[in-house]
């Protein structure tokens, strides 16, 4: 077998490659990506230090490229399991590596060993819409009963006194939300007919370009009412 990563073919049987498959799963628990990353070790041939040293120019000239196709290939070429591809990854196929060995022994001499790692992340269902992450509260004041205040005598205890039988109650609704790849729905208010419409606040934030595509579509809303009653209601879920 042999491995190829763009156009740059090893050697068939140099290398030694282990493949290792992380799922993600959002603040639910639920999974909706996987990283896929390989590690792979091996060795150039060589007669001399002068053509190990110019192999090993070469080798890492071609993993200084990223977003090309990895794979390990039968000797009838054939691609394997053993394959990391660009196309549907959300990262695109990124490199860390080359890595060279210390010169001990043969290195150097008939050999040059090296390690590099593969990865890439893809979706689990494409095209659908993820949520990453999501968070909503609800904060309440007042009770709608009476306002009182201590006013201070010039002699004697302070009094109490009532300003008014009835005061206004107030709540706010705030929350944020991620989206994996696209913008997440922002959440309408539990009140619509008591908001504040003047100091209703929605914030995006730019997602992250991570290679092969945007991710991490961020938003944070805050909505604020004022009402003659108490208000009664609970976070959104979802």
């Amino acid at each position: 077998m042999f491995l190829r990563y763009g156009a740059y073919t090893f050697a068939n049987d140099s290398v030694e490659v282990s493949m290792q498959i992380q799922t993600l799963n959002n603040d639910r628990g639920v999974p909706y990506a996987q990283i896929r990353m390989a590690n792979v070790k091996g060795y150039l041939d060589g007669s001399n230090t002068i053509e190990l040293s110019a192999s090993a120019a070469l080798l890492a000239s071609a993993l200084a490229t990223p977003f090309l196709d990895f794979g390990l290939f039968t000797d009838a070429g054939l691609l394997s399991h053993v394959a990391i591809l660009n196309s549907g990854s959300t990262t695109g196929v990124t490199l860390s590596g080359p890595n060279f060995d210390t010169g001990k022994g043969a290195e150097l001499a008939t050999l040059r060993s090296f390690s590099f790692t593969v990865r890439a992340e893809y979706p689990l269902s494409p095209g659908v819409f993820v949520l990453q992450s999501f968070s909503e509260r609800i904060s309440m004041t007042g009770t709608g009963g009476p306002r009182f205040v201590i006013r201070e005598a010039l002699t004697g205890l302070p009094q109490k006194q009532y300003t008014s039988q009835r005061t206004k109650c107030r709540a706010t609704q705030s929350g944020t939300a991620v989206g994996y790849l696209s913008e997440p729905i922002v959440p309408t208010p539990l009140w619509p007919n008591d908001e504040k419409l003047d100091e209703r606040s929605i914030t995006w934030t730019s997602p992250k370009f991570r290679g092969g595509g945007f991710q991490d579509y961020a938003v944070n809303w805050s909505y604020n009412f004022e009402a003659n009653f108490p208000f009664i209601g609970y976070p959104n879920k979802a």
